[in-house]
């Protein structure tokens, strides 16, 4: 919601609109891919789902599903995504570690832990 502090009521009636339908926010962990579900009447729901076809099976109702997934990769001339920085900055002084960077491109395709993109 835009702004902070006390929503006011007309954040407070979009929430409402925006519960009418579903949305899942997704993302992956050791076990999966977990998830948060807001759906009709603001009931909400939490799970992990072994794979992500069965995560979409069991919610094709959802009007939005937004995975946090990284796009754009580091490679070897750039080392960190600016976006990620940013975020950080944006974070300090208590939330900024939750920022994870993506492995670099080459990291991707080495086939041993000691290839370039490793260090």
């Amino acid at each position: 919601m835009a702004g902070a502090g006390k929503p006011t009521c007309a954040q407070k009636q979009d929430f409402h609109q925006m519960t009418e339908d579903r949305y899942l926010g997704v993302d992956g962990c050791k076990a999966g891919w977990f998830f948060v579900s807001i759906g009709p009447g603001e009931n909400v729901e939490f799970e992990i789902f072994e794979n992500i076809e069965h995560l979409f099976d069991s919610y094709s109702d959802a009007i939005r599903i937004l995975i946090d997934i990284p796009i754009g990769l580091p490679f070897e001339a750039i080392k960190f995504r600016i976006c990620d920085n940013q975020t950080r900055k944006a974070l300090k002084p208590k939330k900024h570690n939750s920022v994870f960077s993506p492995p670099c491109r080459e990291a991707l395709v080495a086939k041993t832990y000691t290839e370039p993109g490793h260090r």
